[in-house]
């Protein structure tokens, strides 16, 4: 792909216009594929339009720190040789990016991986930029307690319809943010992007007594006019009688005078819990209550918190809480570092941090691999073994008992295998994986972390470990993400390791949309490889784009893939078959899908009036084709699971899909593959509709009335020679194309 200009703002030939937001995600539908049967059949050079690039194929998928403390490519200098096979795959065809999508979702539906640690899949994916609905809006009213400064905030509100909320993370500035502009106005709540920089708010069209607000900016940018943009911001939004809160984990910036910037509190916790309880009829002791505050740290947050008052509330005993739960889980953590510790422990508990839910014997060579590249590095002797407190312990215990005895932090677990349980190894706590991740940043030096680095670097090139790897890094980016971006999140988008290193990076930021706290920074990793990254950047990008990603911020995912799509030199054909896939990633998980069908149908649209516009209007034919080909796992082409989503609540969709139709039948290059899976979606109407016989004809009449006269006697001809022939090979006297053919030659052949 070519260099992106450096201003993303900058209009450009077919560019999108400025971000929207939508509702809120309720769906599930099947992730996206493509049908051989389909995809194969048709295609030739003489079937490809100019500069269109192949047919979406669908074969089957086959750093360290230096001694101040900065961060190096680690993995560079460190890692292995590339071995043959497995690890020598240098790209991925565009069609695969599905397979990704599909992988990482069924496994965070079926939770086969990340089951006991704090992991990313506990928790349901962050969406951004949408419009809260009122339940979500009184869910974060109901038991708020106002902090310090909160007559401050409200009356700088007020006055100023702008403010701005700094503070780590975990402290409560959401549901801060979102009783403050409950306090000003009854208007419609947005939430817009993370990446929304001051160039946008200022820029943005705002609505009268709308209250927006941005959670967890990722604006960095500082300037000696950072004090004027912010007062262009505030004048926008002063003269549309709206107001927006702004959510930030930098400090507050003292030489900002124009909008007031508050060093946010969290809520008295007491009042917090008593309210809650007494609300659910749960009556505790002073003394129980006292304790589950005491032992909320700092570094405990406001959701975990919640968590805790939920379980109480549903009369789970506070002692058994307290055991997974903020200071005592992480004072076990610690204790159990402070104690002597052999090497092999410190080194099993490593493993277990970055790929948990192994067996023994997968330890056990995890734990081989691991100790010769920390003896190599010079990071810990691992052959020596320290005294223990008392005497040494039988030699049996040396080997695998030590793992699971009582004052380990490693639990036996059962879990369902091929022909009898499995037994695999797993943290005794959820929480203790995060803490075990922050006591090895703390304790050991840059030696340890680039022996990890090359260790994670075999692991993925030999052993096909992609998923289980960004797991464990999407989990340290939220205690170290100056270890997880420059030892691998950079080097390995850039392709350092290959195609396997640019899946774990995009499988990196997709768990990281899963966190509150490194959600934000995901979308601002991937907004800088589409951006100003590498060509093996902006191909990662375009694949982070149609998951996960997309899904949290579906309006900035369209219009950063249709920039990667127009400004591309070469290999633009990854970002639009991206752009095809998040269409089925927002069907599947979102109510947004549609914008990436009126978008593409505006760019189909657009008027030649540019040498540059001819190029546009090709590639968004190139979007529409994948798009129509694309299918979900039931062989269903994604446009038909869009109108079966839909259908019949909002009959009006069907003449959107309809047009986009007839948009590609009438393209000459495109027409026979675009016929084919037209077939393949008719003749799986029985699955999607209760009446596919009438659903079938109110496409029909739909197609033929967005299609230009001229094409419909090529269309007729054209399409009942596909049904013939899929009907012979299907040995079938009945088809649903059947009424579409009927319908065009009852109701426009014979008006000619």
């Amino acid at each position: 792909m070519a260099e992106p200009a450096d201003d993303e703002d900058r209009t450009q030939p077919g560019q999108p216009d400025g971000e929207d937001t939508g509702t809120e995600d309720t769906a599930e539908l099947p992730g996206g594929n493509t049908d051989p049967d389909t995809a194969d059949e048709g295609s030739g050079s003489e079937e490809e339009p100019d500069g269109s690039g192949e047919e979406p194929s669908t074969a089957p998928r086959g750093g360290s720190r230096s001694d101040s403390g900065s961060r190096s490519d680690g993995a560079r200098r460190s890692g292995p040789t590339r071995t043959r096979g497995h690890g020598d795959r240098d790209d991925l065809m565009p069609s695969q990016f599905g397979n990704l999508i599909n992988i990482f979702q069924d496994q965070v539906r079926a939770g086969t991986i990340g089951q006991s640690g704090a992991s990313p899949g506990d928790q349901r994916r962050r969406n951004t930029a949408r419009k809260m609905n009122e339940s979500e809006v009184t869910a974060d009213l109901r038991y708020y307690c106002r902090p310090d400064r909160w007559g401050d905030a409200v009356e700088r509100l007020q006055n100023d319809h702008v403010v701005v909320l700094c503070g780590r993370t975990g402290l409560g500035k959401r549901a801060g943010a979102v009783n403050l502009l409950r306090e000003v106005t009854h208007g419609q709540l947005v939430v817009m992007s993370a990446t929304s920089d001051l160039k946008h708010l200022a820029a943005r069209k705002y609505q009268k007594d709308f209250g927006y607000l941005v959670i967890n900016q990722v604006d960095t940018a500082t300037s000696e006019d950072h004090d004027f943009a912010w007062r262009d911001i505030r004048e926008q939004v002063r003269n549309a009688n709206a107001y927006l809160v702004v959510t930030t984990v930098l400090a507050a910036d003292t030489k900002v005078d124009s909008v007031r910037h508050f060093d946010w509190q969290r809520p008295d916790l007491h009042a917090t819990l008593v309210g809650f309880l007494a609300d659910h009829d749960v009556e505790l002791d002073d003394e129980v209550i006292a304790r589950v505050v005491a032992e909320t740290t700092i570094e405990c947050s406001m959701a975990e918190f919640a968590d805790v008052a939920r379980r109480l509330a549903e009369r789970e005993p506070h002692e058994k809480i307290l055991e997974t739960f903020g200071e005592t889980c992480a004072r076990r953590v610690q204790d159990w570092f402070d104690e002597p510790r052999e090497a092999r422990e410190i080194v099993e508990v490593a493993v277990l941090a970055f790929i948990e839910g192994v067996s023994n014997r997968e330890l056990d060579w995890m734990h081989r691999e691991l100790a010769e590249l920390l003896e190599k590095h010079g990071a810990m002797e691992t052959r020596a073994k320290p005294a223990r407190k008392g005497t040494d312990p039988p030699a049996l215990v040396t080997g695998r008992r030590h793992r699971v005895l009582e004052n380990s932090l490693m639990v036996e677990r059962h879990v369902a295998g091929y022909t009898a349980d499995r037994r695999v190894l797993e943290f005794r706590s959820r929480a203790y994986r995060r803490h075990v991740l922050i006591e090895l940043s703390r304790r050991y030096p840059n030696p340890f972390w680039d022996a990890i680095a090359q260790w994670l670097c075999g692991i993925v090139l030999q052993q096909d470990q992609e998923l289980r790897v960004a797991e464990g890094l999407a989990l340290l980016a939220a205690v170290d993400f100056d270890e997880v971006e420059g030892a691998y999140l950079h080097p390995w988008s850039k392709g350092q390791i290959l195609a396997p290193g640019q899946v774990t990076a995009v499988y990196t930021l997709w768990w990281m949309c899963y966190a509150e706290d490194t959600m934000p920074v995901a979308l601002k990793i991937a907004k800088q490889w589409a951006n100003h990254g590498t060509p093996k950047q902006r191909w990662a990008a375009a694949m982070v784009y149609s998951g996960e990603l997309g899904a949290c911020d579906p309006a900035h995912s369209i219009k950063q893939l249709w920039n990667l799509i127009i400004q591309s030199a070469q290999g633009y054909e990854e970002a639009c078959y991206a752009m095809a896939l998040l269409f089925a990633t927002l069907t599947r998980s979102t109510e947004e899908a549609g914008k990436v069908l009126t978008t593409l149908e505006r760019q189909l649209d657009r008027p030649i009036t540019r040498p540059q516009d001819v190029q546009v209007v090709q590639r968004a034919r190139v979007v529409l084709r994948d798009l129509l080909l694309l299918r979900d796992e039931r062989k269903i082409p994604v446009t038909f699971v869009y109108l079966e989503k839909y259908l019949p609540d909002e009959p009006v969709r069907i003449h959107l899909i309809a047009r986009l139709w007839a948009s590609a039948i009438s393209h000459q290059p495109f027409r026979k593959m675009v016929l084919e899976s037209l077939w393949d979606g008719l003749s799986r109407l029985a699955k999607i509709s209760d009446e596919p016989r009438e659903l079938a004809r109110q496409l029909g009449e739909s197609i033929m009335t967005a299609m230009q006269s001229e094409q419909i006697d090529r269309f007729y001809r054209d399409f009942k020679a596909v049904d013939a022939y899929r009907r012979i090979r299907g040995k079938s006297k009945e088809s649903l194309a059947l009424i579409v053919l009927d319908v065009i030659e009852r109701h426009y052949r014979k008006r000619r």
